[in-house]
């Protein structure tokens, strides 16, 4: 099954929608093609759905690689949000970060780029819950990662 070939009513009705979509058409190796890159159907359906829908989702949240925050992607999919919130007479609250795990104690360099939208009824009501400020938490030590030795080696 495929994404971009579901019909309205298979979005119907879920609370959260977790979205990844492929990274290539936004990275330096992946040809650059942005949105008219054939691996970003799914996201331009999703698009096209998500303002049509009667009972959208409640929250999104999209994960993809850095450069995907200045892609005309990002562009179509942020209206696509707006439009739907105006069609439900709602408020959207969007929230858009590139982390990288190792500011958070992680060891990993790979930085990513993350979206979170909540729709609610009235501005600001319940949206600071789901979509908290983000702080930056002390490095922790690699030691913390390795696993214990086993009293059995």
């Amino acid at each position: 099954c495929w994404i971009d070939k579901l019909p309205d009513e298979a979005y119907e009705g879920a609370d959260l929608w977790l979205m990844s979509p492929p990274c290539q058409p936004f990275t330096p190796t992946g040809l650059k093609m942005d949105i008219d890159d054939k691996r970003c159907a799914a996201l331009k359906h999703l698009c096209e759905v998500l303002p049509r829908l009667q009972a959208p989702p409640k929250a999104l949240f999209m994960e993809n690689v850095p450069l995907f925050a200045k892609s005309r992607a990002r562009t179509v999919f942020l209206e696509a949000l707006h439009k739907c919130a105006a069609a439900q007479g709602l408020h959207v609250h969007i929230k858009e970060h590139v982390l990288n795990p190792v500011d958070f104690g992680y060891p990993n360099t790979r930085e990513r780029y993350y979206l979170s939208a909540v729709f609610d009824g009235q501005q600001g009501e319940g949206a600071d819950d789901l979509l908290p400020e983000m702080s930056k938490p002390a490095q922790r030590p690699i030691r913390e990662f390795c696993m214990a030795p086993s009293p059995t080696l």
